[in-house]
């Protein structure tokens, strides 16, 4: 990437002047990586710094400028260590998050569930109730289009999981794996606080999934309780309910 500089200062006018658009959030995250792959000089490490700063991550910048300062000359010091002050300082509005944006372009691809079979769940005895546990082959599954980690889902069952149990459990993350539409229509109905007025494509993919807790009760019916943080709105989380395969209930909680 020849004349990084005019390019990179071009860019970041761009990133302002259109409020921070989806396209130049994409194009500074490219240049990131482009940045990152590579043996860098004083400036490229700076424009890196720059625009980990404008993406709001700042211990990337900082770290990246503390990497090269005493290998710096005067001036490049003076350069890069004004810039860690600015870093530094913080967001001056007391208790507002400061927005860290994320390339959401893989969070759109569509991904397909990991085929789940019985030997895939393993159950184990705690006291009166069951835990239910993927086996060491499976370390993530679809949901919300998203993978997520199989160590953030705890599945308990009140009933001794049978082939029929875990044959609903397969059901049900088959299901978790496709629900944009039935998560977006719901949404859009909601009575929630803080909920933000964006509902297009980009409101799901910006959705980051913390906890899962799946509990199936003595009559076998499944209740899932998810803990989502929305990238979209200040990144706040949201707590979600579903019994089966029905959402019933959405409700915001800024302190997640």
């Amino acid at each position: 990437m020849s004349g990084l500089l005019p390019y990179f200062i071009e860019l970041s006018l761009e990133f302002k002047r259109t409020e921070v658009s989806v396209h130049t959030v994409h194009q500074l995250f490219d240049l990131t990586y482009h940045l990152q792959e590579k043996e860098r000089s004083f400036e490229e490490n700076y424009i890196l710094a720059e625009s980990y700063h404008l993406l709001g991550y700042r211990n990337k910048a900082e770290k990246v400028l503390e990497s090269v300062i005493s290998t710096a000359g005067k001036k490049e010091k003076e350069k890069a260590l004004k810039l860690i002050l600015k870093l530094t300082k913080g967001n001056p509005v007391v208790n507002v998050r400061e927005k860290q944006y994320r390339d959401l372009r893989e969070s759109s691809e569509p991904k397909k569930q990991i085929r789940l079979s019985f030997d895939d769940f393993t159950v184990i005895r705690e006291g009166g109730i069951y835990r239910v546990a993927f086996s060491t082959r499976i370390t993530k599954v679809v949901i919300f289009n998203k993978y997520v980690q199989t160590g953030d889902i705890d599945i308990f069952s009140k009933v001794q999981p049978d082939e029929t149990i875990i044959l609903q459990l397969i059901c049900h993350f088959e299901w978790l794996s496709e629900l944009e539409k039935e998560l977006t229509a719901f949404y859009k109905t909601a009575d929630t606080d803080y909920k933000p007025e964006k509902t297009d494509p980009d409101w799901f993919n910006g959705l980051d999934i913390w906890d899962v807790l799946v509990e199936i009760d003595s009559q076998g019916i499944i209740h899932t309780g998810l803990l989502i943080q929305d990238y979209y709105n200040h990144d706040f989380g949201f707590r979600l309910t579903l019994q089966d395969q029905t959402i019933t209930d959405l409700q915001y909680d800024p302190v997640l």
